[in-house]
């Protein structure tokens, strides 16, 4: 990665880290009044502050990719390379791993294929593989390029597609009761894809320094710990994803103004250069460390005999660590290159 692009490297590696720590805290936060007020507020405090995670990868993805004339066609060879066979071996993962942790392989396959993922944090390769097909065309507009027919044909292609799966989808939930969100929630995620490639392109015509940018996402986060806590406390609804779901106006910002703080770091942060070999490991950390968290450490209770203000950061940081080790060692293969 050239220099001018370290900061993505830094962001990716928060980004991973905060997922992680969103899987660790949401069940501890969903127990608000069944636990120690203590564990309740830092469960609550660390999952608000990593909110950021899942539209930073959409940001950066806006970031690197927009903004660049390339053939149709070709784009889609090369994004096809980097994600459909991550996307079929690690769902063929989680469908096995859920098949041994009881449930049945049929109705695991199905429920896989219809909401476009065999466990949860894998929505985020069917929203990248969403996105990606139509990329090109906001590529084109942004550079004021002409389509050309079979352009056409394909964006045609691509909108009946979807608008046909939506009615569907309806359909499936109004009829049979069974949701289908494979197609569901990826047209707002254009949101962050859009403010990646403005924001990185634009940066030096922001006027706040990054130290102000970061402000904001304190208060930002700290408010919606607060907006948590009430309606934890007088609504009984303790899901983290409310306030902070990945549409919302608080996240949207947050995640807009911690993506500036990072892409105006000084030279001087810069300098202080991340293993290249971590960087490249982030992906892989995102599609393996459920494994490591529910079937490792979960599992076996591994930190059970610590106090929870401490099982709670020893959690987050044993699964990155443990994560990285495994795809590190996996990515020294020309195959396991290419599954993450």
């Amino acid at each position: 990665m050239s220099y001018n692009k370290i900061w993505i490297d830094y962001l990716r590696l928060c980004a991973v880290i905060a997922v992680i720590c969103i899987h660790v805290t949401g069940p501890i936060y969903q127990q608000f009044g069944d636990i120690p007020s203590a564990t309740w507020w830092m469960a609550n405090i660390l999952n608000a502050f990593s909110r950021f995670s899942v539209p930073a990868f959409v940001m950066i993805t806006g970031a690197l990719l927009l903004g660049k004339p390339e053939n149709t066609i070709a784009f889609y060879k090369k994004r096809a390379a980097k994600i459909i066979l991550p996307f079929l071996f690690w769902s063929l993962i989680y469908i096995t791993y859920r098949t041994l942790n009881g449930e049945n392989f049929i109705n695991v396959t199905i429920s896989s294929i219809a909401n476009g993922r065999a466990y949860g944090h894998l929505w985020f390769l069917t929203l990248y593989f969403w996105l990606a097909l139509y990329i090109p065309f906001i590529n084109k507009a942004i550079l004021g390029l002409s389509f050309k027919p079979r352009d056409w044909q394909i964006l045609c292609g691509l909108i009946v597609i979807n608008a046909s799966a939506l009615w569907v989808s309806s359909l499936s939930q109004n009829l049979l009761e069974e949701r289908i969100s494979i197609f569901m929630n990826f047209p707002f995620f254009f949101i962050y894809l859009l403010l990646g490639f403005f924001a990185s392109r634009n940066i030096k015509k922001i006027g706040i320094s990054s130290i102000k940018l970061l402000i904001i996402s304190v208060i930002i986060a700290a408010f919606a710990c607060f907006l948590n806590f009430l309606l934890c406390a007088y609504s009984q609804t303790c899901r983290d994803y409310i306030v902070l779901n990945n549409l919302s106006p608080l996240t949207i910002v947050l995640t807009a103004s911690l993506f500036c703080a990072f892409c105006k770091l000084p030279d001087s942060w810069k300098q202080i250069n991340i293993p290249s070999q971590v960087a490249q490991c982030t992906f892989g950390i995102y599609l393996i460390h459920p494994l490591i968290l529910r079937g490792l450490i979960n599992r076996y209770d591994l930190f059970d005999s610590f106090s929870d203000l401490i099982a709670i950061p020893t959690q987050i940081f044993a699964t990155f660590i443990i994560s990285f080790a495994v795809i590190y060692v996996l990515r020294t293969t020309p195959l396991g290159r290419r599954l993450c």
